[in-house]
């Protein structure tokens, strides 16, 4: 049912990541880390590595040839030796490319990349994965971020101080039962930045030791069920083709199932969608006012209400209001700067101008 909302959407998905159409890629690419020797490109000699030197993985997932700010980190961060030194003695390093042309990698390597990127099920360029040497996850780095080596290296030291928070915690919920046990992973779950791999079989677990529905913890844990759930429906439904009016009925029936759901990836993405699907079949007005109202509904996050006005740009900017729809940007970004990374603003610009003329063409 959401297919035909995909063509436009998929301009909406690339505007709210870090990833940048990249026009000067060859130029800039000079000086990136996949250059230095200490980068190496396959897993298992990653893993081996690693065991043999009692170190974490850190695995840099690329797009060489098309991600500007991919480049932009590469050559400002990656290739850095400051950056080098410090992740090199404490993370085997690896780079994956996802090049858009043929002859950058061989089939094999890009074969090897994809199965990785799958196991991640990874979206968004560029991103970093912290695993442990048996390639458990314990850290995510996204976008492209400002500052040099020393913002980046500071980033990994504090996932790092992470994972052993987490380790230690799982340790003393090993020895507890009911309610402290949960409490004990909720915490656990709660550390910033930190991914857990057995995150889903513990959130049925906390879901049931916290029998109690007015309970904090059966509350959040309700809401981070039914946000993966929704997520997996929103990927289901993208093979789906029965025309534009019924994506967008689809959407909006999925926007009511889970409107106990006031933050999180999936609303985020189903936000993304049904703008995706009121350009579609030009349902301009109702678009708008539809964002208008969630933005007005202060039980949502604030994430939630700056993304709808985001959105609701793209539809003004899909309905001919380019200047409104890049006021809006302003207002949107002024909301929460802090949500907004480095570049993520003109790459919305940049994005707002070709949804406005896609749908012109």
């Amino acid at each position: 049912m959401l297919k035909l909302a995909f063509g436009v959407l998929s301009i909406l998905l690339l505007s709210t990541s870090s990833v940048s159409a990249c026009d000067q890629c060859d130029e800039d690419k000079q000086g990136s880390s996949s250059s230095h020797d200490v980068w190496i490109t396959d897993m298992d000699e990653a893993q081996k590595l690693a065991r043999k030197e009692g170190k974490d993985i850190f695995m840099f997932f690329t797009g060489s040839d098309w991600c500007g700010w991919c480049v932009k980190l590469e050559k400002e961060v990656l290739s850095k030796q400051e950056f080098i030194d410090f992740a090199s003695s404490k993370f085997v390093l690896v780079e994956l490319d996802f090049p858009a042309k043929d002859d950058i990698i061989s089939e094999e390597q890009r074969a090897h990349n994809e199965i990785w990127k799958e196991k991640f099920s990874h979206s968004g360029y560029p991103a970093t994965y912290l695993t442990t040497a048996s390639v458990e996850r314990y850290g995510k780095i996204g976008g492209y971020w400002a500052g040099g080596p020393a913002v980046y290296n500071n980033k990994l030291e504090n996932l790092l101080e992470a994972k052993h928070e987490v380790e230690r915690l799982l340790f003393k919920a090993e020895q507890s039962s009911g309610i402290e046990r949960a409490k004990l992973l909720d915490e656990a779950m709660s550390i910033d930045g930190a991914i857990i791999e057995s995150r889903k079989a513990f959130i049925d677990e906390l879901i049931s030791l916290a029998k109690d529905r007015d309970h904090e913890i059966y509350v959040k844990y309700r809401d981070i069920k039914g946000d993966n759930e929704l997520i997996e429906k929103l990927t289901a439904l993208r093979s789906v083709d029965d025309g534009a009016e019924a994506a967008l009925n689809s959407a909006l029936s999925l926007f009511h199932e889970y409107s106990y759901l006031k933050d999180g990836n999936g609303l985020s993405r189903l936000i993304t969608v049904l703008s995706g699907a009121f350009i579609k079949v030009g349902a301009y007005d109702k678009g708008m006012s539809f964002f208008d109202d969630l933005v007005a509904d202060k039980s949502y996050s604030v994430k939630a209400r700056q993304r709808s006005m985001i959105n609701k740009a793209y539809i003004m900017g899909a309905n001919g209001e380019l200047d409104q729809a890049k006021g809006l940007i302003d207002s949107a970004v002024d909301m929460a700067p802090d949500l907004i990374s480095s570049g993520l603003k003109d790459s919305m610009l940049y994005h707002l101008n070709k949804v406005s003329k896609s749908v012109e063409d």
